[in-house]
């Protein structure tokens, strides 16, 4: 259901000469005015309508010093029409002529933008508007639409005594009247969220880094998103909160990275930062450990080694001996 706000627009039209010391008209008249009340994305252009109708009026001729309301018209006329009526002693005529104008306007300009801003109304009905919100940053601004109207009349009148014409005043205009209050309707522009700033990569290690920010972070903005491209890969670290301004990352030895810094608001508007490029560093040496050689022996591991040989050549001996006697005892 489409939100709209309707609002009663009243016109005072003083006393008006028509024909000096003969006649002279006044009026009280409204009329209803209708308008949406808006949610628009940046640069998001849309279409509204303004939509009028006629409510309670009252024209009234003084002729001769008696007033003689014009008994036809119970509601605010609008366009040209003809009318005839008896008083006493004479018979009126008069050729009415009405038209409504309309002026809508943003209360906050550098937020969005209305066409046409004027309108002329010969019928009642509904109008239509273009409403275009700013391609500007920021985070959610609310403002107002506010139309004005002004009600113009023209007259010609013709008095007649015994169906002989004998005062007579052409069309006329009357003036243009600015009916109060003006139709204000709600306007909220949900721009770009405003870019976060780079500010550098710390504590660099082969393994590891911190990715730095800052920035305004507007109300509406529901996480920040950090894109590192690097070795090969496309990697996206969200980050709920927002206000949060540096994130320690994962990276391998050796390798360029870019990076930047994504604020995303309710709408789903994103706003990316300039990149950023690191290199990590080279993994350092890992020492040999218990139980590993680095290539090179020792003259500790030579004695030892020298030692293990002498052993083997007099376990050899011993079983060489042995297979000899053996053979030795077989042959007797």
């Amino acid at each position: 259901m489409t939100d709209v706000t309707t609002v009663r627009i009243h016109f005072e039209i003083p006393s008006v000469t028509i024909i000096p010391a003969v006649a002279s008209f006044r009026g009280s008249c409204d009329l209803w005015a209708t308008g949406e009340n808006l949610t628009l994305l940046a640069a998001e252009a849309t279409r509204t309508s303004l939509e009028t109708s006629p409510a309670e009026c009252t024209m009234v001729l003084t002729i001769l010093g008696l007033d003689v309301a014009i008994p036809t018209i119970a509601t605010t006329p609008l366009g040209r029409s003809s009318l005839a009526f008896p008083i006493p002693l004479a018979d009126v005529s008069v050729d009415l002529l009405t038209s409504l104008a309309s002026t809508t306007r943003i209360s906050t300009p550098s937020v969005a933008t209305v066409e046409p801003e004027n309108l002329t109304w010969t019928a009642w009905g509904a109008r239509t508007l273009t409403v275009a919100g700013s391609p500007g940053e920021g985070g959610r601004v609310e403002t107002t639409m506010n139309s004005t109207f002004t009600y113009s009349v023209s007259l010609g009148l013709t008095i007649a005594f015994f169906g002989a014409p004998l005062v007579q005043a052409n069309l006329t205009s009357l003036g243009s009247y600015l009916g109060t209050p003006s139709l204000e309707t709600s306007l909220v522009v949900d721009l770009v969220p405003r870019a976060l700033q780079l500010v550098g990569v710390e504590a660099i290690t082969h393994e590891a880094a911190t990715v730095t920010w800052s920035g305004v972070v507007d109300a509406d903005v529901i996480r920040l998103e950090l894109l590192v491209e690097g070795g090969g890969w496309n990697v996206t670290y969200r980050i709920e909160d927002p206000s949060s301004a540096s994130l320690r990352i994962s990276v391998i030895p050796e390798t360029a990275y870019v990076v930047r810094i994504v604020v995303v608001d309710e709408a789903g508007q994103r706003s990316t930062s300039s990149a950023l490029a690191f290199t990590s560093l080279e993994a350092p040496e890992v020492p040999p450990t218990d139980g590993e050689t680095d290539g090179t022996v020792s003259g500790r591991q030579v004695d030892a080694m020298i030692g293990v040989l002498v052993a083997l050549a007099a376990l050899a001996a011993v079983v060489g001996y042995g297979i000899g006697f053996l053979r030795g005892r077989r042959s007797e």
